[in-house]
């Protein structure tokens, strides 16, 4: 068969990096000393214990190569001497360490993006964005406390992961708008001993808000009931500044129709909640209503990772609906 060229749709790049280097050689230095010892432990006990057959000593020695693939770097030799006692030779190579040593730090990059727009800092550029997805992936197994439910019919699955990404949409949202009013300044308060945080994230963010508590007053002998928002510290009032969201557009709200509480905000009418009024609603054309509520804790104690906070939410309507 005539032997033609195969063109590839993609190009590999091969990128070293420093710190990826430094680190791989600290774990490299670690797990080296860890095969040591269990060599040393191995010759120290050879014809005792368990290791008085061949079975046993090489069944030992294969067990350290399954936990780290440093065993290659070293040589080792079991035999039998004359009066039939175990003799475990083993040592350091030194030409697999200096490969190994030459490949610490580097890795491959697999793309089909065009050479002509995307050259090699473009495209590492892209490659580094990824870890930003990532941890979006993060923040809704942890901060949003995503877990197991179950849901009837696939409507309900769609309408959880809407929720779910405005969710993070707004937690994205209230860490950019931090960051861009912050321009590389550090925030102080977020982190215990008072560290500077020159990047803040929107689970410190919530985690910081998540301190605003409601204070219900009740008058003796009447039945007088004061509901309000505490008064925010100054970590929490400097992050509604740099939010630019006014304190007095805090509001709490007694358990009622969500509607009816949009319809109060949007209108500036009192809050009803009637079977016929929470059916038909309708909001006036580029209204646009604000709401704050404090969620509870959730109740299985398996959702450590849940941060109690101020959840924001942010109502567009497009005109009537039923």
């Amino acid at each position: 068969m005539d032997q033609k060229p195969v063109k590839l749709a993609y190009r590999l790049i091969f990128v070293w990096s420093e710190s990826k280097a430094r680190q791989e050689a600290t774990t490299r230095e670690r797990h080296v000393a860890k095969v040591c010892a269990e060599f040393e432990a191995v010759e120290r006990n050879l014809g005792r214990y368990s290791l008085t057959t061949t079975e046993a000593i090489v069944r030992r020695l294969e067990s350290a190569k399954g936990k780290y693939a440093e065993v290659t770097l070293f040589e080792n030799r079991l035999a039998k001497d004359k009066k039939g006692r175990f003799q475990f030779a083993w040592g350091l190579d030194a030409d697999a360490l200096k490969r190994w040593q030459d490949l610490e730090g580097v890795y491959v990059l697999k793309t089909n993006l065009p050479r002509t727009t995307h050259r090699l800092t473009k495209v590492l550029r892209k490659y580094k964005e990824q870890s930003q997805v990532e941890r979006r992936f993060h923040h809704l197994k942890g901060p949003l406390a995503v877990a197991p439910m179950f849901l009837k019919n696939p409507e309900r699955i769609a309408g959880l992961l809407c929720i779910l990404v405005w969710a993070l949409t707004v937690l994205a949202l209230m860490e950019r708008q931090m960051r861009r009013e912050l321009k590389g300044q550090a925030m102080y308060g977020l982190y215990p001993e008072n560290r500077p945080s020159p990047a803040p994230t929107g689970p410190a963010l919530m985690e910081s808000l998540s301190g605003l508590c409601i204070v219900i007053v009740r008058q003796g002998g009447t039945a007088t009931v004061t509901r309000g928002l505490s008064q925010p510290y100054p970590t929490q009032r400097r992050i509604l500044h740099l939010l630019g969201i006014k304190s007095e557009r805090l509001q709490t709200f007694k358990r009622r129709c969500g509607m009816c509480v949009f319809r109060h905000l949007a209108t500036d009418s009192p809050i009803s909640c009637t079977p016929a009024h929470c059916r038909s609603y309708s909001f006036p054309s580029g209204s646009r209503s604000l709401v704050w509520s404090l969620p509870r804790s959730p109740r299985s104690s398996s959702r450590t990772s849940y941060l109690r906070s101020a959840i924001y939410r942010a109502v567009f309507p497009t005109g009537g609906r039923k």
